[in-house]
């Protein structure tokens, strides 16, 4: 701080020409106090110490407001020795008044300035900073791997690292109370329970009491099963409208192309599904309202708004039974013959098709990566076998020309010849298991390959095939060519 000395304290009496001359080194020696801390304040926050930098912040305000005291202290002398009986010495006079109120008003803004550094100071130096910055980041952790889980459909787990948060949140908040309440009684003592300070430091101690109790609620919520129960609701929710969505899809589908009794049979496996989800829902929800009319947490809002929904359920699955009893008699009327097997097979498979694109909705399956599970299959039963040196001349062509497509395709001639080997014995190994000709086994892997699957894919897929067509009756050549078309229907075809 540049000390006022005699000859600037008479300058300032002198004249205004004078005065300016002192005023402009009384100026400059608080810029340059406050460029200097601004700048070292500047590096501490570059280099990651906000506390450290909060303190020379601190610190310099404190060297800026004696810099500008000592020039307040100066003004308000040289207006207490300026003659105001003269003109000259009037003008003076009104010169520094002038100058006194500016650099009065500079002081103002150094101690807001200062004020508010001391409260954030106190904020660092207390701890309180450290905690909040450790429950942000916990926070923002919980919540990505909560997404992550939950996108994965495992929603056990997500509960699991949400009710774990909970705990740690709690113990944060804890933490943070007492050093609240701590700093209340401190600031009662400084400032009177009437200041605006003591005001301050109550509301952020009622703040914290509310997230307690906020976070609290939801604990005792998730701990009574209120809260997985939610979510296993709205799981099923969802399941049922994918499945609607899945079954009226290929049903507009299939009328579109004029095939109205397998449109049915596909409409009444999916109504069934349908009907099952929606009464798994009602069974979780009933199991919710108990749950509900049992937690001393849970509002009479809430407890009448889950009855509704399970109203709403009831009278949902009272509807699929009614357009199940309709539709059958649709598929009685369109096959007067019977189709039992046939439509056991349908729904068998329309179900297998739900649970493909319900595991690609949820993440669980990768149709390139991991092939496909199940297939969905329309047509008739037909074997037959490979015979004579002709027939096995055409099954070595067969696997040729699909060599020839998977190079075609990209594929390392390396990797394709030797998936190519290990379809040719895996085929001659499901035909005799299977009761499937070697060479349908053939065009079925032919047929993968022209639908995009790499070799590896098409191995992976082609049991799960010769499976369904078993248990369905259908025909391996119409499940092959079906299940990848209802795939790409879909938009789960492999990229």
């Amino acid at each position: 701080m540049k000390t006022i000395t005699n000859e600037m304290a008479t300058n300032l009496t002198l004249d205004i020409s004078s005065a300016q001359s002192s005023l402009r080194e009384l100026t400059r020696d608080v810029n340059t106090t406050t460029r200097e801390w601004k700048a070292v304040e500047r590096e501490m926050s570059a280099a990651g110490d906000t506390a450290g930098a909060v303190g020379a912040r601190l610190q310099g305000l404190n060297n800026s407001i004696e810099s500008q005291q000592n020039k307040i202290n100066g003004l308000k002398a040289a207006i207490a020795d300026t003659n105001t009986d003269t003109k000259k010495g009037a003008e003076l006079y009104s010169y520094l008044q002038g100058q006194l109120a500016s650099a009065e008003r500079k002081l103002g803004s150094f101690n807001g300035q200062q004020q508010r550094a001391q409260e954030i100071n106190k904020y660092y130096q207390s701890g309180l900073a450290d905690i909040n910055q450790a429950l942000q980041k916990n926070n923002d952790i919980s919540t990505i791997r909560v997404q992550r889980l939950q996108e994965e459909g495992r929603e056990q787990a997500a509960v699991r690292v949400h009710i774990e948060n909970l705990k740690n949140s709690q113990s944060s908040y804890n933490d943070i109370l007492k050093i609240q309440q701590k700093e209340l009684v401190e600031t009662a003592a400084a400032n009177g329970k009437n200041s605006d300070e003591y005001h301050k430091a109550a509301m952020r101690v009622e703040e914290t009491r509310l997230n307690i109790a906020k976070t609290n609620s939801e604990l005792q919520r998730y701990q009574s099963g209120i809260n997985s129960g939610k979510n296993a609701i709205k799981s099923l929710n969802d399941d049922l409208a994918r499945n609607n969505d899945l079954y009226k899809s290929n049903v507009e589908r299939l009328q579109l192309g004029g095939r109205e009794q397998e449109a049915s049979k596909v409409k009444l496996a999916g109504l069934h599904q349908a009907y099952e989800t929606q009464n798994k829902a009602i069974n979780e929800q009933r199991q919710q309202l108990e749950r509900l009319k049992n937690s001393q947490k849970a509002t009479n809002s809430e407890y009448q708004d889950q009855r509704l929904e399970l109203a709403k359920s009831e009278a949902s699955a009272a509807s699929y039974r009614k357009e199940i009893y309709a539709t059958q008699k649709q598929v009685d009327r369109l096959n007067p013959y019977g189709f039992s097997k046939l439509g056991e097979g349908m729904n068998g498979l329309y179900k297998t098709s739900g649970k493909v694109t319900d595991g690609m909705a949820r993440g669980f399956q990768n149709v390139k990566n991991n092939a496909v599970s199940a297939s969905i299959g329309i047509g008739l039963v037909g074997a037959a076998s490979v015979k004579g040196a002709q027939m096995a001349s055409e099954l070595e062509n067969q696997y040729k020309t699909t060599f020839n497509l998977l190079i075609t395709g990209g594929e390392k001639a390396s990797e394709a010849q030797r998936n190519v080997n290990k379809m040719q014995a895996d085929g001659k190994k499901m035909s005799v298991e299977y009761g499937v000709s070697q060479s349908k086994i053939a065009d079925g892997y032919q047929e993968l390959v022209k639908r995009g699957y790499s070799s590896e894919q098409a191995l992976g897929a082609m049991k799960s095939m010769l499976q369904a067509s078993v248990a369905s009756g259908d025909d391996f050549t119409d499940v092959v060519h079906n299940s990848t078309a209802a795939l790409e229907s879909f938009g789960l075809k492999s990229d």
